[in-house]
């Protein structure tokens, strides 16, 4: 029989089965975390100046161009979203053109790498036979950085999955934490660590990120209010270390477990 489709619409007008499907369909929310394509981005469309509507300038000496498309970004960032329908965030450095962004030129490679295709290079560094385990976490506190400025949460959420492996691989077969032997390498590395968290874009990035450090350093001590802490391996040194960025977490850190501590730490 053949379909209600190819009958004349005027004789349909009132029969509601004539519905477009299409009208049925929930409106995407723009927080959603769905991917906006059901097949990889082309591959062409990818940093293509042909095909490109908007600039992206980065780098240090913003030396790094990437051609982009405003339908792709505003599709899975709420950053470039806002900025795109007329709400520029307060650190728009551009026009409705181009923008320049400020940050790690490897995070935001890592970023645009996610947005168009989907996908991240594997979570593992590796310097000759070396697994860089320090570097791979340095890297994964970039990415859950750009993410949370840049309003991506499903990269938000990977980049904290990331992080958490990340961060116990480096405590446990790197930092030595069932060891007692510190190095000051490892005090360096952990400092930059922790300079990495600090010096990200947002408050609000740095304290999930040092409330998540602090949480693997409760995990392994022995807390009490009248008994000593005793932490494993080289937690001690590190958590008691006073240099760089160390006095600013161990401060957090005790705010963390004792909230009602709110005084600021001493200059």
């Amino acid at each position: 029989m053949p379909s209600d489709t190819h009958t004349n619409p005027a004789t349909k007008a009132s029969d509601t089965q004539s519905e477009p499907v299409r009208e049925t369909a929930v409106a995407p929310d723009p927080e959603s975390t769905a991917k906006p394509f059901s097949v990889s981005f082309p591959e062409e469309f990818y940093n293509n100046p042909d095909f490109s509507d908007f600039t992206i300038h980065y780098g240090e000496y913003q030396e790094k161009t990437f051609y982009a498309h405003k339908a792709v970004l505003s599709s899975r960032s709420g950053w470039f979203k806002s900025a795109f329908t007329g709400s520029f965030p307060a650190d728009w450095v551009g026009d409705t053109s181009t923008v320049t962004l400020g940050d790690d030129p490897e995070d935001i490679d890592f970023m645009l790498t996610w947005i168009y295709k989907d996908s991240l290079p594997p979570n593992v560094y590796y310097g000759g036979e070396e697994l860089l385990l320090w570097e791979n976490l340095i890297a994964d506190i970039g990415l859950y950085q750009v993410a949370d400025n840049y309003g991506l949460p499903e990269l938000r959420k990977i980049a904290s999955e990331r992080f958490d492996d990340s961060l116990y691989e480096w405590l446990y077969y790197e930092a030595g934490l069932n060891s007692c032997l510190m190095t000051d390498l490892t005090l360096a590395k952990w400092d930059g660590i922790l300079e990495k968290i600090y010096n990200g874009p947002a408050d609000s990035t740095c304290e999930t990120l040092i409330k998540k450090l602090a949480s693997e350093f409760r995990d392994n001590a022995v807390i009490g209010y009248t008994a000593p802490w005793n932490f494993k391996g080289n937690l001690v040194p590190m958590l008691f270390s006073h240099e760089g960025y160390a006095p600013r977490f161990l401060y957090d850190f005790f705010k963390d477990i004792h909230p009602s501590h709110q005084s600021s730490p001493s200059k």
